[in-house]
């Protein structure tokens, strides 16, 4: 396998994985995705369409919800590799929450880490590192956006730093094995009196030892596009299908509960604190979606589509 490239703290240069931002993440995931409004989009059936988390939901939110997003995204990533020969005690994979078990990873494999330095060891940890006789390598998991990617690239950097400072034997992972969706859910919605059918996934995309995602949905945008009310039906149908697909979870959704019943003041606090606590307790409770949460996605959304050249027909 070939050598990884060199992301250390000195190389302040472009990845070479990085492709040049368009201003619309995430467009050109190989999901089929679509940029831009479709021609004829009066006429355009069904269409999947894949966003930056900060596109659906606004940054602030996303930044949180993401948390969520990138452990379950974790989660469905662990049969993979398990089909490529990694046992589960050769596996760390960072549920977001918590840090304790990776210094243990570390140690458990690397008796020869001094005592002292778990501070140090933890100042950045990979979402997935590898470590048996075939492979020793980590991945990181971040939203298609560039601030997320950039985030991705300074947490490589970080890693290399640490990783070449105490001795450890890992490197930046190069193997092409993340699948390009993981499917969420499926639904019909009622626009008006007709039918439509949603369908959403997280799309995938790999450069390198990043694994980027975004939120994939496929629907017939031309109906739902009709009127603000319609949009908003529309997210709630999705909100409902990612709480669902997070309830399924288990020791995920455990971990999440935790994380906000102990950290929900600090969350209040922050930048749209009262909106990112409501997401947060949504995508984790069987509560209903308040109508003000539907009401400020629905404006960051249709920010989003109409920079596509999908604009509401009505407000």
């Amino acid at each position: 396998m070939a050598d990884a490239p060199n992301y250390s703290s000195s190389n302040s240069g472009p990845s070479p994985y990085l492709r040049k931002d368009t201003g619309s993440p995430g467009y050109n995931n190989q999901q089929n995705s679509s940029p831009n409004a479709p021609a004829g989009t009066k006429n355009f059936g069904e269409v999947k369409m894949c966003f930056a988390f900060s596109e659906f939901f606004g940054q602030a939110i996303a930044k949180s919800v993401g948390d969520i997003a990138e452990a379950y995204i974790n989660l469905k990533l662990i049969p993979t590799l398990l089909e490529n020969k990694v046992s589960l005690w050769e596996l760390y994979w960072d549920p977001s929450f918590e840090g304790l078990t990776y210094i243990g990873f570390l140690r458990t494999w690397n008796s020869f880490l001094p005592p002292g330095i778990d501070s140090e060891l933890g100042r950045a940890r990979p979402d997935i590192l590898i470590h048996n006789n075939a492979m020793k390598e980590y991945y990181e998991i971040k939203p298609d956006s560039k601030s997320g990617r950039s985030a991705g690239y300074q947490k490589l950097r970080d890693l290399i730093d640490i990783y070449k400072t105490y001795g450890l034997p890992y490197k930046q992972g190069q193997r092409r094995w993340v699948p390009e969706t993981i499917d969420i859910g499926k639904t019909t919605v009622k626009i008006g009196t007709v039918p439509v059918p949603v369908t959403v996934q997280f799309g995938l995309r790999q450069e390198g030892p990043l694994i980027v995602y975004n939120l994939c949905i496929t629907t017939n945008w031309a109906k739902v596009l009709t009127s603000r009310e319609f949009l908003k039906i529309l997210i709630e149908a999705i909100l409902d299908l990612l709480k669902q697909a997070f309830r399924q979870s288990g020791e995920l959704l455990n971990l999440a509960l935790a994380y906000i019943s102990n950290n929900w003041g600090t969350i209040l606090k922050g930048v749209g604190g009262a909106l990112v606590l409501a997401a947060l307790v949504v995508l984790t409770s069987e509560i209903t979606v308040p109508a003000a949460l539907i009401a400020a996605i629905a404006e960051f959304f249709a920010t989003a589509l109409a920079a596509r050249g999908l604009q509401l027909a009505t407000q």
